[in-house]
């Protein structure tokens, strides 16, 4: 039986962490979208909340499935998005500007950016990002395979 290396798994929900963010501002409007499609826009008509526009089936359950899929994406982003905001909430300054270096905003030279404003060596820049990073997974998945 092989084992799930946590760590690997935790630098891709990093890696991944601010785009999923923006999906929680996009999926809304998308889902919007698709109930538009299915044949209901809202007026500015006080009187009249809904005004059916024609779409054939075919469409109309395209976008009921697409709306669906659309749906459970926002809620999984939101799930993920809470769980990875609470694993960085353990976190302390210093190992947030970590993660954060390497792996949720990478820049070029963060290493050397870190040596300068931690005033520490490259070699205790890695050492202190790998314990952030297995403190992260640790707080996110309660555990870390080594």
């Amino acid at each position: 039986m092989s084992q799930i290396d946590w760590k690997a798994v935790a630098i891709k929900e990093l890696r991944t962490y601010k785009e999923v963010c923006l999906s929680l501002q996009s999926l809304p409007d998308l889902i919007e979208r698709q109930k538009m499609i299915v044949g209901r826009i809202r007026t500015n008509n006080p009187a009249k909340v809904y005004k059916k526009i024609p779409a054939d089936n075919d469409t109309q359950l395209s976008a009921i499935v697409y709306r669906d899929e659309l749906e459970h994406r926002l809620k999984e982003a939101k799930k993920t998005v809470a769980a990875i905001n609470m694993a960085l909430s353990a976190m302390t300054e210093e190992e947030y500007l970590l993660l954060d270096t390497f792996f949720i905003h990478p820049r070029k030279n963060g290493a050397d950016m870190l040596c300068e404003k931690l005033c520490i060596e490259r070699s205790a820049v890695y050492e202190r990002r790998n314990k952030a990073l297995e403190k992260f997974t640790r707080s996110l998945y309660g555990c870390v395979t080594e």
